[in-house]
């Protein structure tokens, strides 16, 4: 196995952001505000190699982050391969984006008040609704470990937790089952690139969340088709 020693590009004073845009700026010869050092580095590098990748996980990145590597990625591909591969840091919660996009066409968040998907991250904010009183009833949704938030005062609220124990504050709490543990599930896996299904590891009684959200649908008196 050939070693091959990594190069440091020193630039910890500055957002990511504007180290790439600043990388960006001097690798396609134009000026740049910001300075990188390791940039000539980065360079001859780069000038060498015949498939350069680019690996990230997007894990407190920001949207403009991930932009500016995507443009990076497309300055190089005008002369040469190049391509960038994503590592999710969270299974899970990259299985949620992939399941918004092909059931809506949109990332979260996106809401569903005009009766059609509407991507609007500021609008579909939970936080800024509850705190904005734009809300009338908070329905918070757990499946594994960790604290629920905060409740906010003044606000019902209706848990669906995975526990036997009443939640704090809450006005109801709904038992659930966790998928892959007291029920058969469907996870995103990043090792394979797609779903995977995962057999229960505990089998319990403790119900899905979609057969609980399924009976309370089916038990209003007033509703349209539910779509899934």
């Amino acid at each position: 196995m050939k070693r091959v020693k990594a190069s440091v590009v020193e630039a910890s004073a500055q957002p990511l952001a504007a180290v790439l845009a600043s990388a960006r700026a001097g690798l396609g010869g134009r000026k740049s505000v910001g300075t990188v050092e390791g940039l000539d580095e980065l360079a001859a590098a780069l000038q060498k190699a015949a498939f350069p990748v680019f690996v990230f996980s997007g894990r407190q990145q920001g949207i403009f982050t991930l932009a500016m590597l995507q443009g990076l990625v497309s300055d190089l591909n005008r002369s040469r391969r190049a391509t960038s591969l994503f590592l999710p840091s969270d299974d899970k919660a990259w299985g949620l984006l992939l399941a918004s996009v092909w059931m809506t066409g949109f990332p979260p968040r996106t809401g569903f008040g005009t009766g059609k998907p509407v991507y609007d991250p500021r609008l579909a904010n939970i936080g800024r609704m509850i705190a904005e009183r734009e809300a009338d009833l908070q329905l918070l949704v757990m499946d594994g470990d960790g604290d629920p938030p905060a409740q906010r005062r003044g606000l019902p609220l209706v848990a669906f937790l995975p526990t036997d124990r009443p939640a704090a504050g809450a006005a109801v709490t709904i038992k659930i089952g966790r998928a892959g543990i007291d029920h058969d599930g469907v996870f995103y896996s990043s090792r394979i690139g797609t779903l995977s299904a995962v057999n229960a590891s505990a089998p319990s009684d403790r119900p899905p969340l979609s057969a609980v959200l399924r009976e309370l649908a089916d038990a209003l008196t007033e509703r349209e088709a539910l779509p899934c």
